[in-house]
């Protein structure tokens, strides 16, 4: 797919759609499709642009792609309606879109690049995501150019098939020689030159930031049963939405009138949702806090990272605060139970048993954090199952293993500087490590960029100053994310496995390994 990614500029769902599935297609005669492919010369307008662009050996094959409904006039006019429900009335109808960039792509490849008319295979179809079509034969297009959405929907069919018999059906008009690996390549390099398949990381980030929101729908059926449980133990690896979720349960609750408590042990987190949550209504404080604060009595308590938690003598703390106590009470607690049970504070099976007794439970399956390519890293490196989306995407993280310190001190200048020429802004950017920032890589980097560093044990997350780039321990970053993090990791990382899986999860976008051999 070129480029890589669906830009963030391209509002239409059925050409994401589209994009998601031709990403994860290998059909016969094709190794590149171009996306959004401009046209610099069209025989009918001033500006045109092809939705999708297959290329390979077998030919090139032209996709026009439409979402909404479509409806053909008797008059020949073209009705097109969107989601919204808006129609709009044109005479030239899809077909005539795809006839006319094919032929207008052909010309400039036989004018441009030398072509000899009629010695490349040229073929187009439409694509309709949202409407199934009841056509009768016409003199107007082949059956074959018109892929709708009960060919999408047929496990025999599908777009991979469709497609085959869309380029069949030009194929057959006109037999030509395959097409060879060198004009593949000066086809490749005429559609799409190398500068414009470079995106900066930031708008790349932005594209990844939508794609991982689109995946997190799945939550609201979670939510709804935060609304009709009084009490729900929810587990979930690192990424899958607890806080998001806690965050949502505690606003729902403020707002049906309830006195609510949340609590967490990273003060950080407290801190972010007394920032966010206006409300007399409403208290936040870190579990250290609470355990020097006067035991008031809550409607509801809510609970994030409760791994730290999860021992009697914290949970019998706790429910001093709650009306009616653990075992009757109003509560919803947050935690991974399986993965980061050993970073800080204490867990005990036993009590997690008796919170589930207790509780409604539910298990949160879908990482809506991470992109696909940083679980499949954490799977690879740490062998822990963690969920997995079937959507493939984001930037494979990177490793750097060296002899010494000045070498990781180097390469993490060059990361750092790299990802702010990219444009990526210094407050996406955090700087992870299991030792004080002075005893850190990061510490050792050049001067330039040592001084855009501000380190949160001193500044605290909320104060910290946006224009800086965010230094923290492992620790007091668990339950937080970033779009980007470096991390500083150890030698020996069998000893902390369950810090390196809180610092390799934090990331939203792209992560960056350092360690010394």
């Amino acid at each position: 797919m070129i480029p890589s990614y669906f830009s963030t500029k391209n509002p239409s769902k059925a050409e994401r759609k589209i994009f998601e599935k031709l990403e994860l297609l290998d059909i016969p005669g094709f190794e590149v499709c171009f996306h959004s492919q401009n046209l610099k010369a069209h025989h009918r307008k001033r500006v045109a642009e092809i939705d999708f662009l297959l290329l390979g050996k077998a030919g090139l094959l032209v996709i026009e792609v439409k979402g909404g409904r479509v409806k053909l006039e008797e008059d020949g006019h073209w009705l097109f309606t969107d989601g919204a429900g808006n129609t709009t009335r044109k005479q030239e109808g899809p077909f005539e879109q795809a006839h006319g960039a094919m032929f207008s792509l052909e010309k400039m490849l036989t004018e441009e690049l030398n072509f000899k008319r009629g010695s490349l295979t040229l073929g187009s179809c439409v694509v309709f995501t949202d409407q199934s079509v009841k056509a009768e034969p016409t003199a107007a297009w082949d059956d074959s150019e018109l892929i709708d959405a009960s060919k999408l929907m047929d496990p025999n069919i599908g777009l991979g098939r469709a497609l085959e018999k869309a380029f069949g059906f030009w194929r057959g008009k006109v037999k030509h020689e395959p097409v060879s690996p060198e004009n593949i390549k000066r086809i490749r390099e005429f559609c799409r030159p190398q500068f414009h398949e470079i995106e900066s990381l930031r708008t790349q980030s932005n594209s990844f930031e939508d794609r991982i929101i689109a995946l997190s729908a799945n939550l609201t059926s979670s939510l709804e049963m935060l609304e009709t449980n009084p009490r729900l133990l929810v587990t979930g690896a690192a990424g899958t939405g607890k806080t998001l979720l806690a965050f949502e349960h505690v606003k729902q609750l403020v707002a049906r009138g309830k006195s609510v408590l949340f609590t967490a042990k990273n003060k950080n987190i407290a801190e972010l949702f007394k920032q966010e949550i206006d409300s007399g209504q409403f208290s936040a404080m870190s579990f250290g806090q609470m355990k020097l604060a006067e035991a008031t009595l809550f409607d509801a308590v809510v609970v994030d990272e409760a791994q730290d938690i999860t021992n009697l003598s914290d949970l019998s703390y706790l429910d001093t605060f709650l009306v009616g106590g653990i075992e009757n009470g109003n509560w919803a607690i947050f935690l991974d139970n399986e993965n980061q049970t050993s970073v800080s504070g204490e867990f005990d099976a036993d009590e997690f048993e008796y919170l589930a007794r207790h509780s409604t439970r539910l298990k949160l399956k879908e990482n809506v954090r991470n992109t696909p390519a940083i679980i499949e890293f954490v799977r690879q490196q740490l062998g822990v199952q963690t969920p997995y989306s079937s959507s493939h995407f984001g930037l494979k993280p990177k490793i750097f293993s060296v002899k010494t310190q000045a070498e990781l001190a180097q390469l993490a200048s060059e990361e750092l500087e790299l990802l702010l020429d990219e444009g990526v802004l210094p407050e996406d950017i955090a700087l992870l490590s299991n030792s004080e920032f002075r005893d850190s890589l990061f510490w050792l980097v050049k001067p330039e960029i040592h001084h855009k560093i501000a380190d949160m044990s001193q500044t605290g997350f909320l104060s910290r100053p946006r224009s800086k780039i965010l230094f923290s321990s492992v620790e007091d970053y668990k339950g937080l994310e970033a779009k980007h993090v470096l991390y500083d990791a150890p030698k020996d990382t069998d000893s902390i496995a369950s810090k390196n899986y809180v610092a390799y999860t934090r990331s939203r976008h792209t992560l960056t390994v350092f360690r010394q051999r």
